[in-house]
C-alpha cells in the first residue's frame, strides 16, 4: 500500500512527509508542480513526481489501486482568490475524485485550507439562511456540493475545524462560551456532514444567488459548462419547516430546493465509488511554515505596529504543522470513520505568545542588523500595548484568567482514537523566529 501526497511541497504535504517517514517503512509518493522534497527528509522509499492535480492525465499516470491519496495542494496563509487557487482546489478535487475511483484508490484524504470557510453570524437563528457572499463562502459550498453529489449514497466525511476564536468570544460571560459555540458551529457542521445523503443533501438550499464566479460543475465533470449553483444553507438540520412561522415562504424556498436538487442530479453524474472521501480542515497554522503569523510577532518584538488575527483581537487558534501531519494520517487509518471531530492545536493570548518569544535567547542574533532580542524588549511591549493601543482589547486577566479552558473540544477526536496534539508553545515560537532569521531576513 503506497502514500500518495498531492502537494507535497506545501506545509500540510511537508507535514504529513515527515509524519509518514518517521513511522517508518512506508512506501511515499510525493507529487507537486517540481517533483521536489522537503531538504531535511531523508529520501528512502520516497518517489517523486512532477503532477498539476488540474490535469487527469497526470494523475492517472501516478495514482494505484489501494493508494491511500493526501491532497494538501493549497496553503492556508495565501490568498487563494488573486492567485487564482480555487480553480486548483475546486478542478483538483473533481479530477481526483474521478482518477481514484477508476484505479480504484483506498482512501482519499482532501485538504480545505481555512480560508475556505464560512463565518456565521452571532445572530443566527433556526429560521436563518445563509447567502454565500464572498468567494470563500461560496467555494467551500461548491467543494461541499462536489463531495455531496460525487459521492452520493457513499461514505464521504468532514473534519471541519470550529469557527474562528473572534466569532465566539464576543460574550465573555465563560458559561455562556460553549451554548454559543453549540449554536454557531455544531449544527452546521452536522448539518453538511449528513451521511444520508439522497437526491441532493438535506442542508442545501437552491434559492438562486449571485453567479458564484467559480468553476461550475457541468455533466461532463469539465467544471466550464453549467448554469449558476448558487446555494444558500441553513443552519439548524432540526427546522421544522411546517411548523414556521414563515410557513408559506419556507415552503416556496422549499419547493425550490427540490426543484434545484433534481437539476443537479441531471447535472452531476454520480460516481460509482466506493472510494471514502475525508475533507479536512484544521486550524490556522502558527509556526516556521506561517510568514504572515511570524512576521506579525516579529514585528511586535521590534515594537512595531501588528494586526492580531480575530475581529475580537484576544485569542489565536492554531495548530503545530507536525500535529496537522499526525492528524491527516491518522484519518488514514480505517477504522477512523463515520466520525466528525474537532481538531485544534491550541488556544493563547497573544501576550502568553510574547512571553514564550521572551524567554528565546536572541543575544546574538541580529535582526536586520540592528535589533537584538531580549527579555528587556518584550517588559516594553508590555508597557506599551494599552499606550500604543493595537492590542487594547487584550487583558490577560480579563481575557484568559476567567476561562483556562480550551475553548474548542477535541474530545471526539481523543476518545475515538486518541488523539493529542503534542503542540509546544515555547519551541514554536523558537522555531518559527529561527526560521524566520535564516529564511526572511
Amino acid at each position: 500500500m503506497r502514500h500518495v501526497i498531492l502537494g507535497s511541497d506545501t506545509p500540510m504535504g511537508a507535514s504529513i512527509l515527515r509524519v509518514l517517514v518517521s513511522l517508518g517503512d512506508q512506501e511515499v509518493v510525493c507529487c507537486n508542480p517540481d517533483g521536489i522534497i522537503p531538504t531535511d527528509v531523508p529520501t528512502t522509499n520516497i518517489i517523486t513526481f512532477n503532477v498539476d492535480i488540474r490535469k487527469k492525465n497526470m494523475l492517472s499516470a501516478v495514482l494505484k489501486k489501494d493508494d491511500i491519496v493526501y491532497n494538501a495542494q493549497l496553503l492556508d496563509n495565501e490568498d487563494l482568490i488573486s492567485n487564482n487557487l480555487i480553480d486548483l482546489h475546486v478542478q483538483g478535487l473533481i479530477n481526483l475524485l474521478n482518477v481514484g475511483n477508476e484505479k480504484e484508490v483506498k482512501k482519499i484524504i482532501s485538504y480545505l485550507p481555512q480560508k475556505i470557510s464560512w463565518e456565521v453570524p452571532l445572530d443566527a437563528d433556526e429560521d436563518t439562511v445563509l447567502i454565500p457572499s464572498t468567494e470563500y463562502q461560496k467555494s467551500l459550498l461548491t467543494t461541499l456540493s462536489v463531495a455531496e453529489h460525487y459521492m452520493e449514497n457513499k461514505y464521504y466525511d468532514i473534519l471541519n475545524l470550529e469557527k474562528e476564536p473572534s466569532q465566539i468570544e464576543v460574550n465573555d460571560k465563560s458559561e455562556e462560551i460553549e451554548d454559543l459555540r453549540t449554536e454557531t458551529t455544531e449544527d452546521f457542521e452536522e448539518h453538511v456532514t449528513d451521511e444520508k445523503l439522497s437526491g441532493g443533501p438535506p442542508s442545501l438550499d437552491s434559492t438562486k444567488t449571485p453567479e458564484l464566479g467559480l468553476p461550475n460543475l457541468g455533466p461532463s465533470l469539465d467544471p466550464n459548462g453549467s448554469e449558476d449553483n448558487g446555494i444558500n444553507i441553513e443552519i439548524n438540520e432540526e427546522t421544522n419547516i411546517d411548523d414556521s412561522p414563515l410557513d408559506k415562504e419556507n415552503k416556496a424556498i422549499e419547493e425550490q430546493k427540490l426543484s434545484s436538487n433534481s437539476e443537479i442530479e441531471e447535472e452531476l453524474p454520480i460516481l460509482d465509488t466506493s472510494v471514502p472521501l475525508v475533507i479536512a480542515r484544521m486550524a490556522r497554522f502558527f509556526g516556521p511554515f506561517d510568514e504572515g503569523l511570524t512576521k506579525s510577532y516579529c514585528k511586535a518584538i521590534r515594537l512595531q505596529r501588528i494586526k492580531v488575527i480575530g475581529k475580537l483581537k484576544k485569542k489565536i487558534s492554531w495548530i503545530n504543522p507536525l500535529d496537522a501531519g499526525r492528524a491527516m494520517t491518522k484519518i488514514a487509518d480505517e477504522k477512523v470513520l463515520q466520525n466528525q471531530y474537532n481538531i485544534v492545536g491550541f488556544n493563547a493570548t497573544v501576550l502568553e505568545l510574547l512571553e514564550e518569544l521572551g524567554k528565546v535567547n536572541y543575544s546574538k542574533t541580529k535582526i536586520r542588523k540592528k535589533f537584538y532580542f531580549t527579555r528587556s524588549i518584550l517588559i516594553r511591549i508590555k508597557s506599551l500595548i494599552a499606550k500604543i493601543g493595537f492590542i487594547k482589547s487584550i487583558n490577560y486577566e480579563e481575557v484568559y484568567g476567567r476561562n483556562k479552558t480550551q475553548v474548542y473540544s477535541d474530545n471526539r477526536a481523543l476518545k475515538s482514537w486518541g488523539w493529542k496534539p503534542k503542540y509546544d508553545l515555547g519551541k514554536t515560537s523558537k522555531d518559527s523566529l529561527n526560521w524566520y532569521v535564516n529564511h526572511i531576513l
